[in-house]
């Protein structure tokens, strides 16, 4: 149904090229190239799924899907996201009452909200070419499958990792 249109604990430091000061890697996971202006689309209602998409110049947008259709109840997403710069005013689109985004500082930011036949997502920015971390909690469980994305022009079908770190090919 989807069409392409365009853990383990601990933790390892890497110098971060933009703030030139150390940045906090989970160990384990792993770094997914993302492909610049690349954009999905699915049938919402009929599947589950959070879609991450970048565009140049550190341009991010993450949203959601649920198969409300087959499973006639919604989907609650909790989606956590670090940056290795730091993330300008995150924005909200088509979020209903009870979704919420929250600020934990300046590189960390997390969305909450319930899907159902809608699509709710979050749109916010980074230095360009930062890194992003993200985690996926799917109705109370970590679900790294549920995360798809373009990477080398391919649709990927869920992450191997969670949390995962999302490189663009391009800032």
């Amino acid at each position: 149904m989807l069409a392409v249109a365009a853990a383990t604990s601990g933790c390892v430091i890497i110098s971060s090229p933009e703030e030139g000061d150390g940045y906090v890697y989970p160990a384990g996971a792993v770094h997914q190239t993302i492909d610049a202006g690349a954009v999905m689309s699915t049938e919402l209602g009929e599947g589950v799924g959070l879609f991450v998409e970048y565009a140049s110049g550190g341009r991010w947008t993450v949203w959601t899907s649920c198969d409300t259709a087959l499973a006639h109840e919604s989907c609650y997403f909790d989606v956590y996201v670090t940056a290795s710069s730091v993330i300008g005013k995150p924005v909200g689109v088509d979020l209903e009452e009870g979704d919420h985004i929250d600020r934990h500082d300046q590189a960390a930011i997390s969305l909450h909200v319930d899907t159902d036949w809608d699509s709710d997502e979050m749109r916010f920015d980074t230095a360009p070419g930062a890194v992003v971390e993200l985690e996926l909690v799917l109705d109370g469980d970590v679900l790294p499958e549920y995360i798809y994305w373009v990477g080398g022009g391919v649709m990927h079908y869920g992450a191997p990792t969670s949390p995962v770190l999302f490189e663009p090919d391009v800032p």
